[in-house]
């Protein structure tokens, strides 16, 4: 046996397909664990249209087309080497070469283990150019030589679309373009060669890249192609091996480093979100899947930051668009992002509560756009701004403009008697989580961060700071409401002193008494927004109907717990749970233990002074 590890200096790392044909000697040979030569019509008429719509750099005589891999092993003959992948593309360009009139290159080239009798076809009617003069060719034997002889006719028929009838003919009396189409194809059309020293690495090799035929995920195809065809932009001149293997190891490595960084649970979650639901399940069925192999996400946004239709995604976008550069720009960004806290916190706001409502494409427009990142927040937040003002734009179905909507939304914030737990929950959530980060962006330590999870509301009851709110089963409890109304403060037990008088008397406490009591604990402001914060479940829910101080100190404790342990932002701890800033600020700011009309108005006043001044910062 030939010592193939020295022959490997047969071939260069990239090869055009003329040359890989030319090597003297040199065969190939597809081994018997490889299955038959199976490319349909779409396949080889979108190699073809790749070559043919390749542009020629006139000041770059050099660059080239990539069309991947092919990995080569060599085998017991001398200098043949067993193909391991790419039997396909070696193939069909062997069919191309014959059809154009190189058939001398291909001859005795292509050797079939899998199915000796196909290369014995391929010499017979292929190289010998008999398929295309003879006037009918044999009936098939097999599948392989089906296919083969259904590329040939492809071949033809697309040469004959584009009218070059001296290819057809087999004349040399070719036209300009298709003489240009033919060097585009045999000189500027290059693949990679993986070359295989130790054949004892043959068949793992080849079962790590089939995978028992499974198609490859979606991250592992990316990787291949922007690592191969991206070489073409990047690489300038005539370049060298050594310079090729460098830039695709730094690549290599490159995307390594970006695969670790989406790894970050946070940073799944706060980009996952400006991923279309519809698309992500669309995506899944094409073997991409961000939560097997998170880069995914940024190769979808990738994709959708092109303005493309859901409809469209397929992995023939990224071998159309493979510039590198622009793709670890993108990536680059998203760093940025992540990392500028004002970006972070209105930008994932946005996501975590109106995910529908900015396109990615529209939203990589406006960073694109804008001057700097102070305007690409001051952008942001305009939109959140309209979001927050929806279900204002009318009174008495009069559309109002944003200034007269905005007015209207304050002016509910700023009533005491608002049922904002009971007749709009989720708008009153949202404006808590908005000033938890507003208060954070006031915060002199500017490394204070909302945990992702909670740029919207997450696992959280609304909670009332100056009493419990019921059960369903403690609705109707007479005892519950007389122990609520004696945990509260002495005024507000002055303002409810005939309500309790009333629920003292009564058999019940039925319907109609229970839509009593629900009115006048609103009328003094119990399910106003200064009343209310957002407050992690198992916190709420394990203090029960308890009093003020009690709640004071079972907050105050989850906070110091959550801040030992979750202190990286992770959203979670075993010893504490997450207390949100203003849900923090409201327990501790009042002087007594206990909340009373004057902490209530308090509240209601710093959420609506703090919201109006967001609100008045909308850019026109």
């Amino acid at each position: 046996m030939a010592d193939i590890s020295s022959s490997a200096s047969t071939f260069d790392l990239i090869e055009s397909v003329i040359s890989i044909f030319s090597k003297e000697g040199v065969s190939f040979n597809i081994p018997d664990y490889q299955r038959g030569y199976k490319w349909t019509d779409d396949n080889i008429t979108q190699l073809l249209d790749d070559v043919y719509k390749f542009k020629m750099d006139e000041g770059n005589p050099d660059a080239f087309y990539c069309i991947q891999n092919i990995t080569l092993v060599g085998s017991r003959k001398d200098n043949q080497y067993n193909v391991i992948d790419g039997q396909q593309r070696l193939t069909t360009l062997g069919i191309l070469l014959c059809f154009i009139g190189k058939q001398n290159l291909v001859a005795n080239k292509l050797c079939y283990s899998v199915r000796e009798s196909t290369g014995q076809f391929i010499q017979d009617w292929i190289v010998s150019r008999k398929f295309w003069t003879e006037p009918c060719a044999p009936e098939p034997q097999h599948m392989d030589e089906w296919y083969v002889q259904n590329a040939a006719r492809v071949i033809k028929d697309w040469y004959e679309k584009k009218g070059w009838l001296a290819g057809v003919n087999g004349s040399e009396n070719k036209s300009a373009e298709e003489s240009v189409f033919e060097d585009k194809l045999c000189e500027h059309t290059k693949l990679i060669v993986n070359i295989l020293s130790e054949r004892g690495t043959e068949h793992q090799t080849f079962a790590n890249i089939n995978s028992v035929k499974v198609p490859l995920d979606g991250a592992d195809l990316i990787r291949a192609i922007l690592i191969t065809r991206s070489l073409n932009d990047m690489l300038k001149g005539a370049p060298t091996v050594a310079t090729i293997r460098t830039y695709r190891v730094r690549m290599g490595m490159e995307l390594d480093e970006m695969a670790r960084w989406w790894k970050n649970d946070d940073i799944k979650l706060f980009f996952g979100r400006m991923v279309p639901e519809k698309f992500d399940e669309a995506a899944k069925l094409q073997n991409f899947n961000k939560d097997i192999h998170p880069i995914d996400t940024l190769y979808l946004l990738y994709f959708l930051s092109k303005g493309k239709n859901v409809s469209d995604f397929s992995i023939r976008f990224f071998e159309e668009n493979n510039d590198y550069l622009e793709f670890r720009n993108l990536h680059n960004s998203f760093k940025d992002w992540f990392s500028d806290n004002d970006i972070y916190h209105y930008l994932g706001f946005l996501y975590a509560n109106y995910r529908t409502r900015v396109p990615f494409s529209e939203l990589y427009k406006l960073w694109e756009d804008s001057i700097d990142k102070n305007d690409f927040v001051d952008k942001i937040k305009s939109i959140i701004c309209e979001e927050l003002v929806k279900g204002y734009e009318k009174k008495e179905d009069k559309p109002l403009l944003y200034p007269e909507a905005r007015q209207l939304l304050l002016e509910d914030v700023r009533k005491r008697n608002k049922d904002w737990y009971g007749e709009n929950p989720v708008k009153c959530a949202t404006l808590l989580a908005l000033h938890d980060i507003l208060l954070v962006s006031k915060s002199v330590d500017k490394t204070t961060r909302i945990p992702v999870r909670y740029l919207s509301r997450n696992n959280e009851d609304l909670e009332h700071i100056g009493c419990q709110n019921p059960c369903e089963e403690d609705m109707s409890d007479k005892q519950y409401w007389l122990d609520c109304i004696g945990s509260l403060p002495d005024e507000s037990k002055f303002e409810l002193a005939s309500l309790k008088e009333e629920i003292e008397k009564a058999d019940a406490v039925d319907e109609t008494l229970r839509l009593k009591i629900k009115n006048k604990f609103t009328e003094i402001g119990f399910n106003s927004i200064g009343n209310l914060v957002l407050l992690n479940q198992s916190v709420n829910r394990g203090y029960g109907n308890a009093n003020f101080s009690t709640k004071k100190m079972a907050i105050i404790n989850n906070f110091f717990n959550y801040n030992k342990v979750g202190k990286k932002g992770r959203g979670t701890s075993t010893k504490g749970a997450y207390i949100r800033p203003w849900t923090l600020n409201a327990f501790i700011g009042s002087e007594k233990n206990e909340w009373n009309s004057t902490d209530i108005e308090n509240s209601i006043k710093e959420l609506s002074d703090e919201l109006s001044a967001f609100l008045s910062n909308k850019q026109e």
